[in-house]
């Protein structure tokens, strides 16, 4: 454990020497022992009261370091000034928030840009991904909020993506980096997303002008049917850190992911392409089982599970991290919010 002394004004902060503020006297850290472990970097407020968004501000540079070196960071035992404050705490590291757009999953806009967690039913786990992956830009940093913890369960699982690529077979990753991987998006009313709400706006040639400057292709099926595509690599090179990591929705997108008997349910009224969510190889073809239970498999030896208590706040390195949920009991409030647009090349 380090503690920040403020009579010093300075203390060792994960191994680095940073001039702290008086007020870091109030925290302490559980120092881990390199960036691979398995714990998220603990930062705890010592005293009731200590504001996370003024104490974040006063050390925004050194903990954006230690984020990506880290890849999360935990807040706990902070004041967190409901969801406003929240907000300006991850705004802090990272800048302005940004809105979510290209949804694939359902959630509340609670305010600014603050969104309840994915809104999925409580006995089923999310299989770990790392958020807006299927597309051009996405967040480098997201912020979660729990509000309110599970009565039982409903731990947030994370995955560290440059291990798993390492567990990922050669020839596999040699056959995406040549042929890539196409997301397929069904947006229809009497199942997942309508792309009014997917998109946030009423008028199709909104959406085929947001589509066209972010590398979507478009198929209008019908007035209330939208079928897009996107074809991306599923290994990224990280913007910060340069290390190459897996970053793809291919096994979250894949019917393979979901239970048994919602795969069998959609299998019976709908055809591949129709799905709601899919993945192809980018040429089209389907991905073959045992890839995409390889892949599985790299996510589930890497993952690891945080247990929630009221008023914890972890920032996670997007790029570096996916994030997943296990199953619940009770209510359960988690708060999320993204923040440093990212743009990547489409294929």
């Amino acid at each position: 454990m380090t503690k920040f002394e403020a009579s010093t004004g300075a203390a060792r902060f994960a191994g680095l020497r940073v001039p702290l503020a008086p007020l870091s006297g109030l925290v302490s850290m559980t120092e881990s022992a390199d960036e691979s472990c398995a714990t998220p970097l603990v930062i705890r407020a010592q005293f009731a009261g200590v504001e996370l968004a003024d104490w974040v501000t006063e050390h925004r540079r050194e903990l954006t370091d230690q984020l990506f070196r880290y890849g999360r960071l935990l807040f706990r035992g902070f004041r967190v000034s409901a969801t406003i404050g929240f907000e300006r705490a991850v705004s802090a590291i990272g800048g302005e928030t940004l809105p979510y757009l290209e949804r694939s999953s359902p959630r509340t806009h609670l305010v600014g840009g603050v969104y309840t967690s994915t809104e999925y039913p409580q006995e089923f786990s999310i299989f770990p991904h790392n958020e807006n992956s299927y597309q051009i830009t996405y967040p480098l940093i997201i912020g979660f909020h729990c509000a309110t913890p599970a009565t039982e369960g409903g731990e947030t699982t994370l995955v560290d993506c440059r291990r798993a690529l390492q567990r990922i077979g050669p020839d596999i990753r040699n056959e995406f980096e040549r042929r890539k991987v196409r997301y397929v998006v069904n947006f229809r009313p009497e199942i997942g997303l309508s792309w009014q709400t997917a998109f946030q706006t009423r008028v199709p040639a909104e959406v085929d002008a947001y589509c066209r400057a972010n590398g979507v292709i478009v198929d209008w099926r019908a007035p209330d049917h939208l079928r897009t595509s996107t074809v991306l690599s599923p290994i990224l090179t990280h913007p910060t850190t340069g290390h190459a990591i897996w970053f793809s929705h291919v096994a979250f997108f894949n019917p393979a992911t979901l239970p048994s008997e919602v795969t069998q349910g959609l299998s019976a009224s709908y055809s591949a392409e129709d799905l709601p969510n899919a993945t192809f190889y980018g040429d089209g073809a389907p991905i073959e089982r045992s890839v995409i239970d390889e892949i599985r498999s790299a996510y589930e030896l890497e993952e690891i599970a945080l247990e929630w208590q009221r008023d914890d706040v972890l920032l996670v390195d997007n790029a570096r991290m996916a994030h997943g949920r296990r199953p619940f009991r009770g209510p359960r409030q988690i708060r999320v919010c993204m923040t440093r647009a990212v743009e990547r090349e489409s294929a």
